[in-house]
């Protein structure tokens, strides 16, 4: 489209060398691909996502965060970040072409590799882990919480945390490779004492002994979260037609950078005319254009 209308980077960067033009899209500027419409779970189909995201002997899932766009967005803006630092010791700009499906493809690395080395594709196992045990959600006495026991000195923190005394003291289960070997049976062990207990007097009990562990939160939860609050990361913003909502800020803290006045997000068309205006088109020409159908002005 760009191209078409006469501003993609091939002609920009002939009125200015020092542009650095950053293009996002599905599929990026060059592939067969490159021309396909797309949404986020179309991405996560073909990419892999899906494949191995799911319970096992169920159908593919999606996950339910804009993490591919979102992950688009941030990768865009570490090449545009690049691109001036280069600019700096080069003097040019250069065209960032960002894209989804690449993105996509970049948060599989560590399946891929893998794959690439095994031949083989762990299958959906939920929140479990292949190679960890017990590593997955488990239902309590009133909620679900997660449960990470990567290495043996978390396993025995595990048991005399909680009172296993007998899977602790089990040689079966004493090493990584035992505990995997065994995992339908300590899984299902582990999983019926957990039941007995609420959440919380499971969780406090594992946090002090150190287990990775968590309550499996409903978004409300979340908001309210102490964590959330003390590091900032909600704001209220009021906007047109909707009234007062919740918006989630940037996900790092400088030290050394202010903090920007918030900013919603823009109306379809709202700076149009604003825009146009400091690039020296009179209101004449601005109405014109709108007139033409080749702007909108919200």
């Amino acid at each position: 489209m760009a191209d078409r209308l006469g501003i993609g980077y091939t002609e920009i960067d002939k009125l200015n060398p020092r542009i650095i033009y950053c293009s996002v899209s599905g599929f990026g500027q060059t592939g067969p691909y490159s021309q396909r419409p797309v949404y986020d779970p179309v991405i996560q189909a073909m990419s892999g996502f899906m494949a191995t995201t799911g319970e096992a002997g169920r159908p593919p899932v999606r996950v339910a965060p804009g993490v591919i766009g979102l992950g688009t967005a941030f990768i865009a803006s570490w090449g545009v970040a690049l691109a001036i630092i280069a600019r700096e010791k080069t003097g040019r700009g250069q065209h960032i072409d960002a894209a989804f499906f690449d993105t996509a493809v970049f948060f599989m690395s560590f399946i891929i590799a893998g794959y690439s080395i095994t031949g083989f594709t762990s299958p959906r196992m939920g929140s479990a882990n292949p190679v960890f045990v017990p590593y997955q959600c488990f239902e309590t006495a009133d909620r679900y919480v997660f449960i990470g026991v990567t290495h043996d000195r978390f396993w025995q923190a595990f048991c005399g945390a909680l009172g296993f005394a007998r899977q602790g003291s089990d040689d079966r289960y004493r090493t990584a490779e035992g505990r995997l070997l065994h995992r339908d049976k300590l899984v299902a062990e582990v999983a019926a004492e957990l039941k007995k207990s609420p959440s919380s007097e499971i969780l406090a009990k594992l946090e002090a002994a150190d287990v990775p562990c968590a309550l499996v939160k409903e978004v409300s939860e979340v908001m309210d979260d102490p964590q959330v609050q003390a590091r900032g990361m909600l704001l209220d913003m009021q906007y047109p037609g909707t009234g007062s909502m919740k918006l989630t800020t940037l996900p790092f803290k400088a030290s050394q950078m202010e903090t920007p006045e918030p900013l919603r997000a823009p109306l379809l068309g709202e700076h149009t005319g604003e825009i146009l205006a400091e690039l020296g088109y009179d209101k004449a020409a601005i109405d014109s254009l709108e007139h033409k159908g080749v702007i909108f002005r919200g």
